[in-house]
């Protein structure tokens, strides 16, 4: 180690160093029986932004210079990677440690994550004129022609281009005006492309697996069990032989033949998620939801099916409005293109009320129930069946008073806003309904933990108990941790059932479509407008508590610019106030909570 590092100092490549940074440096053996210093950058990789500059795909530089060439030659860099400076001010992160002290890294370190997209950088914009007849992996470049003549125009333009920039070579190993050249652990010639001498041998030399381990090293990860015998040992053989024997095994495709691929695919059943086209056709179009995920299948079966029959059917006989008008039991529906591009569901224009609410099939949504409901006298309902037959589990128990049981979830991600937000997190109370929607720029638990301390608990205290979905960003050691600081009882719904946070959920069916239809879509602005959809939504008296989640949440209503002047009511101490507030929330609150077990 020490004439290693004594080495290195005297070329400049290294210096002493008094970083805070000190990654590990060790010794590995050669083939040579020499020794090589190598530093553990693991943990400084664990942090470094990645340069996701390409390297080369090999297959393809392979499949290139198969192409009848004759001529070849092979340069190497000289250590490559010494010859490229870092930056002064990046260098003291490249600092090791050994037992002969502290030292960083003046040239491009081994073990970087960076080091080796760095180089292919360099070398790439140094041999931009190049490209038509050189190739570059990182440190290895390979020039290639169909003419003696022509070969040497082209290493004249190569060379001179890395003595201007003065990079050295190896000329140990590089390679000049050969017809076959080691290029990339392959053998390349005139006549094609085959595995080196090395591979062949290696794989002669391959010994008979005798355990588990070296059988899986062979034929990679054996998902079954498997037995080894005489006919095991034959195929082995043959298999090898197969991988050394031209035509080769593993060559590269030829375009000239059909390809055949072979999958371990079932023939007899598909699996759910490769079934995606049935749910499409086991849901019924609605006006406002009209995106076709499979554009070619949906359009091909409209112009294949029969055309709309109009059903008559008397409206007072309920089984048949059942047959007709049943979601469970509706047709698929097949209908030749009309001048507005719609699918549209056959109706029965006159339900009578003896109807029951299961027979009655979902129509359309409307934005305007946020607002509208209490504004004109009804004189025909038209339902949405928005609450579920209950589930055989036990529903969550009513709570007695707010902040009891609160929920959140996620919506997202969205496309980001000129703000940069991509998620709207919700915070529901289970017992008001009152609604909390903050626009997030990331759904990381860090986030989560921060959004919901600082514009919740802050603003409205803490809750009794929380439920969440199992997701990463509510499920994790930071939230455990909050939960147990501040003293709240955190619950989970069920996985991939999110009918257990029903709350969220109902508020996501109005959110989306109201959002869609003040934002502008050009700018994908929809968070400037979710303030006040999320205020209209708390004002809005709500179907099962029959009361405001404003008024339950502040036992009165808020003073709106519609609103009429009403005869203010006057206090004359300041806890008159306070008792006739508490007297409404208790009996708004009594109210609420009995109209909720009701529904």
């Amino acid at each position: 180690m020490y004439k290693i590092i004594q080495e290195l100092l005297h070329f400049g490549l290294i210096r002493p160093s008094d970083s805070p940074y000190a990654a590990p440096a060790m010794l590995v053996a050669k083939h040579d029986g020499t020794w090589r210093m190598v530093v553990d950058y693991k943990k400084l990789n664990n942090i470094t932004i990645k340069d996701n500059y390409p390297l080369p795909n090999i297959e393809q530089v392979i499949q290139l210079l198969s192409g009848g060439y004759n001529f070849f030659s092979k340069l190497d860099m000289k250590s490559g990677f010494c010859q490229i400076l870092i930056k002064e001010e990046d260098k003291f992160k490249t600092a090791f440690i050994t037992p002969n002290g502290l030292f960083e890294w003046n040239v491009l370190a081994q073990g970087l994550k960076n080091s080796p997209p760095s180089f292919q950088r360099v070398m790439t914009d140094i041999l931009s004129t190049c490209r038509q007849f050189s190739l570059v992996y990182i440190d290895d470049i390979a020039v290639y022609s169909h003419l003696f003549e022509e070969h040497l125009n082209h290493l004249t333009k190569v060379l001179p281009a890395l003595f201007k920039h003065n990079f050295q070579l190896n000329p140990v190993k590089c390679s000049i005006f050969h017809q076959q050249i080691d290029y990339l652990s392959h053998t390349i010639s005139e006549h094609g492309v085959k595995p080196t001498n090395e591979q062949v041998q290696a794989m002669i030399k391959l010994r008979q697996p005798t355990k588990l381990p070296e059988a899986n090293k062979f034929l990679g990860a054996l998902p079954h069990k498997f037995e080894w015998g005489a006919s095991q040992s034959q195929a082995f053989s043959q298999l090898k032989q197969l991988l050394i024997t031209s035509p080769l095994f593993l060559d590269f495709p030829d375009d000239n033949y059909p390809i055949i691929l072979t999958t371990d695919e079932s023939e007899i059943g598909i699996g759910g998620r490769h079934n995606c086209l049935a749910d499409y056709l086991s849901r019924h179009p609605i006006q406002n939801n009209e995106e076709i995920f499979d554009e070619d299948y949906s359009i091909s079966m409209l112009f294949q099916g029969k055309p709309p029959e109009t059903v008559h059917a008397p409206v007072n006989h309920p089984p048949v409005i059942g047959a007709i008008v049943t979601r469970s039991k509706m047709k698929q529906i097949q209908q030749q293109q009309n001048e507005n591009d719609k699918i549209t569901p056959p109706t029965v224009n006159d339900i009578p009320s003896s109807s029951s609410k299961d027979k009655i099939k979902h129509s359309n949504k409307s934005s305007s129930h946020l607002i509208t409901s209490n504004n004109f006298d009804i004189t025909q309902i038209k339902l949405e069946h928005r609450t579920k037959k209950p589930d055989r589990l036990n529903p969550i128990p009513t709570p007695k008073g707010p902040f009891q049981l609160i929920c959140i979830d996620y919506c997202g991600p969205f496309k980001p806003t000129p703000r940069g937000n991509q998620y709207v997190l919700y915070i529901t109370d289970y017992f008001t309904r009152w609604m909390t929607a903050i626009v997030l720029p990331d759904c990381s638990a860090q986030t989560t933990a921060q959004t919901l301390f600082n514009n919740y608990i802050c603003q409205y205290g803490v809750p009794l108990a929380i439920l969440s979905d199992q997701g990463t960003h509510f499920k994790n050691q930071l939230m455990e941790s909050i939960a147990k600081l501040i003293g709240y009882n955190h619950i989970f719904s069920s996985v991939y059932h999110p009918q257990s946070n029903e709350m969220i959920e109902r508020f996501k069916a109005i959110f989306v479509p109201q959002i869609v239809k003040l934002q502008d879509l050009g700018n994908n602005n929809y968070d400037e407008f979710l303030s006040p959809v999320v205020f209209v939504y708390n004002i809005g008296i709500h179907a099962t508590t029959k009361y405001s989640p404003f008024q339950l949440q502040f036992g009165r209503e808020p003073r709106l610019p519609t609103n009429e002047p009403s005869s203010s009511i006057t206090f004359n101490k300041p806890n008159d106030y306070y008792v006739q507030l508490k007297k409404n929330l208790l009996i708004i609150q009594q109210h609420a909570r009995d109209n909720i077990i009701r529904r």
